[in-house]
C-alpha cells in the first residue's frame, strides 16, 4: 500500500501536465477550426463581394468571435480584466510570452489575428465605431510590441482617416512607424507600414498643412531603417522608398546618389537600382549621354544578367530619344539577334523598331514590324498597342476604310485576351486599350459597356476607381444618362470615399441628383 501511495504521489504531477496538455490541445484545436472556418468565409466573401449582405459579414465576424470566447486569453473588454479562465494574469512582456508553450503562443497568435480579422470585416462595413472599439480593446490588451500590434495600429489610422479625421489618424500611423522601427524583421519587410511616410503627407497635403519639414521627416525615418551596406532586405527596400521620396521631391540628384548607395560586398551597385538610374537618367532628367553611360557600365558589370537584355535595350532608347535612328536599329537588332528567345525583351524591342522605322519615313517597313508583332507576340504589352498605332496612322491617312479594320482587329484581340483570364493584368491593360479605342471611334454605349464588363469580373480590384470615374463620365457626358452616372458616381464614393477624386465625383452626384428631381427623376441611390 506505501508503494501503492508513493506511486501516486510521483504520478500525480504527471498525470496533472498531460490532462492540461490535452486540454490545451483540445482548445488549440477548437480555436484553429473556428479560425479557419472563418479565413474561408472571409475568402469567399470577398470574392463575391458585389453581392456581400450584412448577414453575411456577421457569420464571418461570429467565427472569429468564437476564437475570441474559446481563446486561454478573453478578456472583459468592459473592465478589461486581463485574466484568463484560472484567474491568472494574461502575459505582457516578452519575457512572459516566452514562458508560455507551442500551443498556448498558437492560442495566443489566433487570438489576436481575430482581433484584427473582426477589425478589417468591420472597417469594409463602414462600421467605423464598432471597428475603433476593437482596436482599442486590442492595443489596450496586447502591449507586447510585435507586427499585429503594428498593423492594429494601422488598422486604427485608417478608421480615423475614413472618419475624417485627419489629426488622429496621423497620430496612429506615427506610432505605427515608432513601434516599427523599435520591433522589425529585416529580412521581411512589411511594405503596408513602411509606405506609411508617404500616406501621412498626402493626408497633411490634402488638409492643407503640407511643409518641407513632413518630407524632411519622412527622410530621416528611411534612413533609421538602413543599415551601411545596405544589404539586408529592410534596408534595401527603405533606400528605395528614400529614393522615391526625393524623386517625388524633385530632388533628381539625391534620388539618383541614393540609389547608387545599393551596393553588395564588392562595392558594385546592385542591378536593379542600377537598371533604375540608368531609365531614371533616360526618362526623368533627359540626360541621354549620362544615360546609355549607365546602361553601358551595367552591361559590362553584369554580363549575363537577365536585365541585361533590358539594358541593351536601353542603349538604342537613348539613341532613338536623340533622333539618331540608324543606331538605335542596330542596338534594337542586335538586341533582337541575341536574345531572341527572350518573350519580354523581343516585343518591347519590335515594338521599338516599328516606331524607328516610323520615325524615318519608312511606314512600309514600319507596319511589317509591327504587323509581325502582332502575329508572334499578341498577348504582350506591345503587340496590343501596335494594332490602334496602325489603325491610328491610317485615320490621320483619312484612309477610314483601313482604319476601321484595324481598330475591329483591335477589340477581336482584346476580346480574346480579356476571355482567357478576366482578372490578370493582361486583360485590365486590354480593357484601358479597347475602351480607348471605343472612344477614338465616338464609339461612346461601347466603350461604357466594356468598362461595365471589367467591374462585374473584378469587383475589388484596386482599379476601379479610375473605370468609375471614366464610367461616370461617359455616361453623364457623352451618353447623357443621369441617372446610370448618378449610380455609378454613388459607388465611386461608397467603395473610394478617401479618394482626392471623391470631392469632385459628390459635387457631380449631387448636381445630377437635382437635376433628375427637377426633371420628375430619382433621387441619388441612398439619399
Amino acid at each position: 500500500m506505501k508503494r501503492l501511495f508513493t506511486f501516486l504521489a510521483l504520478a500525480a504531477p504527471f498525470l496533472f501536465l498531460t490532462c492540461s496538455a490535452d486540454k490545451n490541445l483540445s482548445q488549440r484545436y477548437q480555436m484553429e477550426k473556428a479560425f479557419g472556418l472563418g479565413e474561408q468565409f472571409r475568402e469567399n466573401l470577398y470574392i463575391n463581394l458585389q453581392a456581400a449582405a450584412p448577414d453575411d459579414y456577421q457569420k464571418a465576424i461570429a467565427y472569429y468571435q468564437a476564437v475570441k470566447d474559446q481563446s486561454p486569453f478573453r478578456v472583459n473588454l468592459s473592465t478589461l480584466t486581463n485574466r484568463n479562465e484560472q484567474g491568472e494574469p494574461f502575459p505582457k512582456t516578452k519575457a512572459e510570452t516566452d514562458s508560455l508553450n507551442e500551443e498556448e503562443k498558437q492560442m495566443l497568435n489566433f487570438t489576436k489575428l481575430a482581433y484584427i480579422r473582426i477589425s478589417e470585416l468591420l472597417i469594409n462595413q463602414k462600421e467605423f465605431d464598432q471597428a475603433l472599439a476593437e482596436a482599442n480593446g486590442y492595443l489596450s490588451i496586447f502591449t507586447l510590441n510585435d507586427l499585429n500590434r503594428q498593423m492594429m495600429r494601422v488598422r486604427k489610422g485608417q478608421i480615423y482617416d475614413a472618419k475624417e479625421m485627419p489629426d488622429s489618424a496621423v497620430v496612429e500611423f506615427e506610432l505605427a512607424l515608432q513601434e516599427y522601427a523599435a520591433k522589425n524583421d529585416r529580412q521581411n519587410p512589411v511594405q503596408e507600414i513602411m509606405g506609411l511616410p508617404f500616406y501621412v503627407i498626402t493626408l497633411q497635403m490634402r488638409s492643407g498643412d503640407f511643409s518641407q519639414q513632413l518630407v524632411q521627416n519622412a527622410a530621416t525615418y528611411f534612413k533609421s531603417l538602413i543599415d551601411s551596406p545596405a544589404s539586408d532586405p529592410l534596408s534595401q527596400l527603405a533606400t528605395q522608398y528614400l529614393a522615391d521620396l526625393f524623386l517625388r521631391n524633385n530632388q533628381f540628384e539625391q534620388a539618383v546618389s541614393t540609389l547608387g548607395t545599393l551596393v553588395d560586398s564588392t562595392g558594385k551597385v546592385f542591378p536593379e537600382p542600377l537598371l533604375a538610374i540608368a531609365d531614371l537618367y533616360l526618362v526623368r532628367k533627359g540626360d541621354f549621354a549620362k544615360s546609355r553611360e549607365t546602361f553601358n557600365r551595367f552591361v559590362d558589370l553584369y554580363p549575363a544578367h537577365e536585365l541585361t537584355p533590358f539594358a541593351t535595350y536601353g542603349v538604342g532608347r537613348t539613341y532613338y530619344q536623340q533622333k539618331q535612328y540608324q543606331k538605335a536599329l542596330e542596338v534594337f537588332d542586335k538586341v533582337k539577334a541575341d536574345y531572341a528567345l527572350n518573350p519580354r525583351v523581343v516585343p518591347a524591342t519590335q515594338f521599338q523598331i516599328g516606331l524607328t522605322y516610323y520615325q524615318m519615313g519608312n511606314w512600309e517597313r514600319a507596319k511589317t514590324e509591327l504587323d509581325w508583332l502582332i502575329l508572334n507576340y499578341p498577348d504582350s504589352p506591345e503587340g496590343m498597342k501596335a494594332v490602334p498605332f496602325i489603325a491610328d496612322f491610317y485615320r490621320g491617312q483619312n484612309n477610314a476604310q483601313l482604319a476601321k479594320s484595324y481598330f475591329e482587329k483591335a477589340v477581336k484581340q482584346y476580346g480574346q485576351i480579356i476571355q482567357k483570364d478576366p482578372k490578370s493584368s493582361a486583360a485590365y491593360a486590354a480593357t484601358q486599350l479597347m475602351t480607348e479605342v471605343y472612344l477614338t471611334q465616338g464609339l461612346w454605349q461601347e466603350a461604357a459597356n466594356t468598362l461595365e464588363d471589367h467591374l462585374q469580373a473584378n469587383p475589388t480590384s484596386p482599379a476601379n476607381a479610375e473605370v468609375l470615374i471614366l464610367l461616370g463620365q461617359l455616361y453623364e457626358e457623352k451618353l447623357k444618362n443621369k441617372d446610370k452616372a448618378n449610380r455609378t458616381y454613388a459607388t465611386f464614393l461608397m467603395k473610394f470615399p478617401q479618394d482626392p477624386r471623391a470631392k469632385e465625383a459628390l459635387e457631380r452626384a449631387k448636381k445630377l441628383s437635382l437635376e433628375m428631381q427637377e426633371e420628375g427623376g430619382q433621387k441619388l441611390p441612398g439619399e
